[in-house]
Parts: C-alpha cells; sequence; structure tokens
C-alpha cells in the first residue's frame, strides 16, 4: 500500500511538473511570436505600422497584462509548491532511509525503550512481553494442564526429599565394627594390610 501511494504521489508531481513546464513552453512561445510581430510591425513603413499597431495593440497589451498579472504570479505560486513538495519528499525520503536502518538492527531498536520515561517504558514492556510470550501462553500452558495428575507425583516426591531426618540421640550413632578388633599386644612387624606391608 505504501509503495502504491508513492508512486501515485510520484505520477502526480511528474505530471504537474510537466504541465508547468509545457505552460512555460506555450507562453515562452507565444511571447516570441509577440515578440517577432512587433519587430515585424516596425519594420513595415510608418503608415502602415501604425495602421496594423491599432488593429494588434489591444491584444497584444491584453497579453501583456495576462502575462504579468495572471500567469507569473500563479507561476510563481506552483513552484513554490512544488519547491515545499519536493522538500517533503526528501525529507520523508531521509525518515524512510533512517527508519529502515533502525529496523536492521532490531535488538538496539529494542533497547532504546530503555530511554522512555518510566510509565512508557512500563507499558511498552508489558505489550512487548504480551507479544513475546502469546506462543508460550496458547501452546505450553494449556499442554501442562494435562500434566497436573505427574505434577503432584512430582511434588510428593520433592517433599520427601526436602524433609529433614530425623538421627539419633545428639545426632551419633554407634557403629558395630563386622570383626572385633583383637587387644593385646601388636606384633610390630605385622599389619592387618594383606601381604604384611
Amino acid at each position: 500500500a505504501v509503495s502504491a501511494k508513492g508512486a501515485f504521489m510520484g505520477n502526480l508531481i511528474k505530471n504537474v511538473d510537466n504541465t508547468i513546464k509545457k505552460t512555460e513552453e506555450i507562453v515562452g512561445n507565444i511571447v516570441t511570436v509577440r515578440d517577432g510581430i512587433d519587430k515585424l510591425v516596425k519594420d513595415l513603413p510608418e503608415k502602415i505600422s501604425k495602421q496594423i499597431d491599432e488593429a494588434i495593440g489591444p491584444y497584444i497589451e491584453k497579453l501583456d497584462t495576462f502575462i504579468v498579472d495572471v500567469y507569473d504570479p500563479r507561476k510563481k505560486e506552483l513552484d513554490e509548491i512544488m519547491d515545499t513538495i519536493r522538500g517533503i519528499q526528501t525529507a520523508l525520503r531521509g525518515d524512510t532511509r533512517d527508519v529502515v536502518d533502525r529496523l536492521k538492527k532490531p535488538a538496539d531498536y529494542l533497547l532504546e525503550i530503555d530511554n522512555l520515561s518510566d510509565e512508557d517504558r512500563l507499558d511498552q514492556e508489558i505489550k512487548i512481553d504480551d507479544i513475546s510470550s502469546r506462543y508460550y501462553k496458547g501452546q505450553i500452558i494449556p499442554s501442562s494442564e494435562g500434566m497436573e495428575p505427574i505434577s503432584a507425583e512430582l511434588r510428593k516426591i520433592r517433599d520427601i526429599l526436602t524433609r529433614p531426618l530425623e538421627l539419633a540421640f545428639m545426632g551419633v550413632e554407634e557403629v558395630v565394627a563386622p570383626v572385633p578388633i583383637p587387644i593385646g599386644e601388636i606384633d610390630p612387624s605385622k599389619t592387618w594390610f594383606v601381604g604384611d606391608y
């Protein structure tokens, strides 16, 4: 839609520009013809020149009045309007280029949220969170509701594993050795290790 509007505006400006140029060309040709007729009349003998000048003089005067009073002011207005439109177009092209360059780096663009006021930043963060978590809310949450029995069993296991153990008195239990330790003289050349090392 944007490119269609741009193409339409481009064609409109081009057509107006062409119309202005054609009008300039027509008025220029009329002025050239007027100057040519004026020169031709002046080159004629004075008696003939005076008669022709009296006949066409009012028309030439009307033409000159039209050019000065109507054509020149309107042409000036149209030129100013076209210059303004061209200036706006140039500014919009620059703005569009800047936006496209910013969108090429979406993370940097999103980080600009930090430059907003606290209220605006919070509002934008909520909106970004809503968009970024839609898949989770739409897919993951409904499917996790069917896992409730499994979750209940996992909670029981967690409770058992986190329950404190009851230890014997003072936390020490007597350990009974599987083989009684011999009491008596110990031969220093003998050890408990296999092979008497």
